[in-house]
C-alpha cells in the first residue's frame, strides 16, 4: 500500500512506504508514478517535528510551511542549472495539514563524506577508488576538481546574500561519479533580509562551525555568510588531504582537547601560529606544504587570519577561481606517500622522527614482542629483497595501532574505553590512552551496558571491555544494547529483516521489514505494508493490521489507521478515541 499525499493544488502524489533516506527530521520517499520532466522526491517530515510546527503556528513563530513555501519562491532568482536541491511543491495529507514537500531527486547517490579521508568508503565502486586515488597525481587533481564544482554551487547560494546553509557537512553534499555536485538539506538553512532573520537554520555540525559557535544561537542570531566560508574551508582540506584541518595531539594547556570543534574554538591549526602547542601532527598534513601557493593562502585566510576576523576567509567564488587557475601537474607534490616518519613536535620545538614498523609476515607469525627497531630493520631487508621502497602506508598503520598518539577520531570516555579510529579501523583506549583492543575493526560503536558493537568484514558482533568477542560477528548490521536489547540486521532471500536480540545473542521478537525506537514502552513494527507494535521484551503486544501508525506519546496514546479511518488507542491496543480532523 502507497502512501498518498496531495500538493497544495490538491493534486495526488503516491509514495512508496519504504523510506528512500532516513534522516534527523524526516525521511525521503520515492514519488510512485512521476510524470515530471525530472524525477522528483519527497521529505516528509517526523511527528515530532509536524507536532513542533503547530507549537509554532500557535505562538505566531515562523513556520516549516511558511519557510518551505519561501524557499519554493526564492529559487527563481537562481541559475535554471543550480545544483541545489530546492524545494518544488508543499505536500499535505488528506486533512490539510502541511508534512513536507516535494523536490528534484539529487543525480548522486554518494554524499561526500564517503571521499573524505585518508581511505575512501569500501562499499563504493572500484571505479571511484581508481579516480579518487591519493597516490596518483591524476587522483589529486579530480579531488581538487570536484573542490571546484563545490565552490560553483556555493557561490551561487552565496550570491543573492539571502541564504545562509550554516548546517555545511559532507553528508549534505551528493557527487555522482561524472562530478556532479548537489547541494541537499536546503530546507534546513537561515533565510535572510537585509541581516534580519525571517527564518532560522535548523541544525548544524559542530566540526563544520567556527570559533563563533561558541557565541551564537544559531536558531535564533543572525548567522553571516563568514560561517558558511569556514566550512567550506574544512571541506576542502578533508578533500584535499583526507583529514580535518584541525587533527592533532596537543601539549597543555590543551591536552585534554578531544573534538575538532574543541581545537577549533582555540585557533589550534597545525600549520599556524600554535604549532608549538602540537604534540603529535599526523603524517599527512605534511602535504600541506607542498600544497599549491594559491590554495595555501586561501587555507591560511581561512582558519589562521579568520579564526579572529570572519571577513578574511575566502569567498566561494575565490575559491573557485584558484581551483580553476592550477594546472593538474601542480598537485604531484601532493601525492600520498609512506611515511619514513612520524613527526612527534617536542615541546622545545625541535622535531624527533619515530621510526614506522612493517606489519611483515614475521609480525603476523608471533615476533611482536621483538623490539621495534629490529622489525623496522627486518622490514627493511625484506622489502628490498623484493625490490621495492622499504616504507609502506600499512607500516605507518601498524605503528599508529600499538603505539598510542594521534587519532583521525577520539570519542569521549564511555564505560572507561575511549573509542579511535585511524586509517580505516577502529579501536579502544583505557583511561591511561592505553590500547586495551587493537585498532582492528571495520566499524565500531561506543560501549553501552558494559559491551560494544564491531564490525569486521562485513559482519556485525559484540565485544566486552577486554576485547572478548560476547557475540559473534554473524549479522549483517547492529545497533548498541538498551535495555539489555539490541536491533540487528539480516539479509534474506525476501531481502533485509530486523529483529532484537538478548545480550546472549538470543532472538526475542520475530523478523520485521522494520522495527522503530522505543517510544514510552512501545515501538513501531512492520511487515510489508502492515504496521503493529512491540513491547521491550520483545512481545508482539499490538498486531500487524494499521497500514498508519505515529509513535505513542507521553500521554499513552497513539494514532493509527487503516484504509477507512484513523483512530486513537492505548498501549494494549484498546480503542481510546476517533481522531478528528483539525479544522483550518
Amino acid at each position: 500500500m502507497n502512501q498518498q499525499f496531495f500538493t497544495s493544488k490538491q493534486k495526488p502524489v503516491l509514495l512508496q512506504v519504504t523510506p528512500k533516506g532516513i534522516g534527523g527530521e524526516g525521511n525521503v520517499y520515492s514519488v510512485v508514478v512521476d510524470d515530471n520532466e525530472v524525477p522528483l522526491v519527497a521529505k516528509i517530515y517526523h511527528t515530532k517535528e509536524l507536532e513542533r510546527e503547530a507549537t509554532n503556528q500557535q505562538q505566531g513563530k515562523p513556520t516549516r510551511e511558511a519557510k518551505i513555501r519561501h524557499l519554493i519562491r526564492f529559487q527563481t532568482q537562481l541559475s535554471p542549472n543550480c545544483s541545489a536541491i530546492f524545494p518544488e511543491e508543499t505536500l499535505y495529507n488528506a486533512q490539510g495539514d502541511f508534512v513536507g514537500f516535494l523536490m528534484r531527486e539529487a543525480p548522486g547517490d554518494t554524499d561526500l563524506s564517503s571521499l573524505c579521508s585518508l581511505k575512501l568508503f569500501a562499499g563504493l565502486p572500484s571505479q571511484w577508488h581508481q579516480k579518487y586515488d591519493r597516490y596518483e597525481g591524476a587522483g589529486v587533481a579530480d579531488f581538487a576538481q570536484l573542490c571546484q564544482k563545490i565552490a560553483q554551487v556555493f557561490a551561487q547560494i552565496h550570491q543573492t546574500e539571502e541564504l545562509v546553509l550554516v548546517d555545511v557537512k559532507p553528508e549534505n553534499i551528493h557527487v555522482s561519479f561524472q562530478g556532479e555536485v548537489s547541494l541537499i538539506d536546503i530546507d534546513s538553512v537561515q533565510v535572510v533580509n537585509k541581516n534580519e532573520v525571517l527564518f532560522p537554520a535548523n541544525k548544524l555540525t559542530p566540526e563544520y562551525c567556527p570559533p563563533e559557535y561558541q557565541d551564537l544561537h544559531f536558531k535564533q542570531d543572525f548567522i553571516p555568510q563568514t560561517w558558511d566560508r569556514f566550512a567550506l574551508g574544512v571541506i576542502f582540506y578533508k578533500l584535499l588531504l583526507g583529514l580535518h584541518p584541525y587533527t592533532g595531539s596537543c601539549y597543555p594547556p590543551y591536552d585534554e582537547l578531544t573534538t575538532n570543534a574543541q581545537k577549533i574554538a582555540e585557533g589550534l591549526f597545525p600549520h599556524g601560529a600554535q604549532k608549538e602547542y602540537f604534540s603529535i601532527i599526523p603524517h599527512p598534513h605534511q602535504s600541506f606544504n607542498k600544497m599549491p601557493e594559491e590554495l595555501r593562502a586561501l587555507f591560511y585566510r581561512c582558519f589562521e587570519e579568520g579564526h579572529q576576523k570572519p571577513d578574511a576567509r575566502p569567498q566561494a567564488t575565490e575559491w573557485e577561481q584558484a581551483f580553476g587557475q592550477v594546472a593538474h601537474h601542480e598537485y604531484a607534490g601532493m601525492v600520498r606517500v609512506a611515511p619514513q616518519v612520524l613527526t612527534k613536535v617536542e615541546p622545545n620545538n625541535a622535531t624527533t622522527p619515530v621510526q614506522a614498523v612493517k606489519e611483515s609476515r614475521v609480525a603476523l607469525w608471533g615476533f611482536f614482542s621483538a623490539a621495534v627497531m629490529l622489525l623496522f630493520f627486518l622490514s627493511i631487508i625484506f622489502k628490498n629483497i623484493a625490490g621495492e621502497a622499504p616504507v609502506y602506508a600499512a607500516d605507518y598503520e601498524y605503528y599508529k595501532q600499538y603505539f598510542p598518539g594521534d587519532y583521525q577520531v577520539a570519542h569521549p570516555i564511555v564505560e572507561g574505553r575511549r573509542l579511535v579510529l585511524n586509517y580505516g579501523k577502529y579501536g579502544f583506549l583505557n583511561s591511561k590512552n592505553e590500547v586495551v583492543i587493537p585498532l582492528q575493526y571495520d566499524y565500531a560503536d561506543d560501549f553501552k551496558e558494559g559491551v560494544a558493537c564491531v564490525a569486521k568484514n562485513g559482519k556485525y558482533g559484540f565485544i566486552d571491555e577486554q576485547g572478548k568477542v560476547v557475540i559473534p560477528l554473524q549479522y549483517d548490521g547492529a545497533a548498541f544494547f538498551f535495555n539489555g536489547k539490541a536491533q540487528i540486521e539480516i539479509i534474506t532471500p525476501k531481502g533485509r529483516k530486523y529483529l532484537l536480540i538478548d545480550r546472549d545473542g538470543k532472538p526475542v521478537t520475530h523478523k520485521y521489514d522494520y522495527i522503530g525506537d522505543f517510544y514510552y514502552g512501545r515501538a513501531v513494527v512492520r511487515t510489508g505494508d502492515l504496521i503493529g507494535f512491540i513491547d521491550e521484551n520483545g512481545h508482539e503486544i499490538i498486531s500487524l493490521k494499521y497500514i498508519y501508525a505515529h509513535n505513542f506519546d507521553e500521554t499513552g496514546v497513539a494514532l493509527v489507521g487503516d484504509k477507512l479511518k484513523k483512530h486513537y488507542i492505548n498501549k494494549a491496543g484498546g480503542h481510546v478515541r476517533n481522531y478528528i480532523p483539525p479544522k483550518h
